[in-house]
């Protein structure tokens, strides 16, 4: 299982993005570098992200919020997040997919978590599925609480598979390292009204959340 910790005013949290092991860092270091000529000018990240833009993306988010309870799926949840978040921004109708079909193709098997460039291979080779599907003419819901595909269905499994490789991700870049570059690029990326999913260490040992914002162990 991935480590719970306790958070006040938010119940229980399981923790599920990984360190990554050799084999996974190599993926990391081979991925395409972030595209220079994707960096926008202060100007156009301007007209991209209006004032008040935050609040109104947030109210009209807010309904597809989801909580990764019980298991250690948080880097499957973002994945189906970010999917879900660029259909409704190119106008598509709401999807919702399941981040439990996303994560067994991701963790192994186990509930051990995942290394974040899983999220991006599934993304891009198979997809993730939506969270209700039609098997042999009856409507099937795959289980919230499950990581393991032995705890779905042959069948499911076979139909989740061919739903999924409609949702699929395009590419994937590498972020730049320093800090100014970093911050452009998100910014470029958010005015262009794509989603940027941020991951951060929040277990007992290292930081917690106050109020919403990380708190590192040194409190800052």
């Amino acid at each position: 299982m991935s480590e719970v910790i306790k958070l006040d005013g938010y119940g229980d949290v399981n923790l599920g993005l990984n360190m990554p092991d050799a084999e996974e860092l190599a993926l990391m270091a081979n991925s395409p570098a972030y595209p220079e000529g994707r960096l926008l000018d202060d100007k156009d990240i301007q007209r991209g992200l209006p004032t008040g833009f935050y609040l109104e993306h947030r109210k009209r988010m807010a309904p597809y919020m989801i909580n990764q309870n019980p298991l250690g799926k948080c880097n499957a949840s973002a994945l189906k997040g970010a999917l879900e978040q660029i259909r409704l921004n190119q106008g598509m109708p709401h999807m919702v997919l399941s981040d439990n079909d996303a994560y067994m193709q991701m963790n192994g098997g186990r509930d051990q978590g995942s290394a974040l460039i899983r999220a991006f291979q599934v993304a891009q080779t198979r997809g993730v599925a939506p969270l209700r599907i039609q098997v042999n003419g009856m409507e099937y819901r795959i289980p919230l609480n499950a990581f393991n595909n032995s705890h779905v269905p042959a069948a499911a499994r076979a139909a989740a598979a061919t739903e999924a490789a409609r949702f699929k991700g395009w590419e994937w870049y590498r972020a730049p390292r320093d800090f100014a570059t970093f911050a452009r690029c998100v910014a470029s990326e958010l005015a262009r009204r794509n989603p940027v999913v941020f991951a951060w260490d929040v277990s007992s040992g290292s930081s917690r959340l106050n109020n919403g914002y990380a708190i590192t162990g040194r409190g800052k």
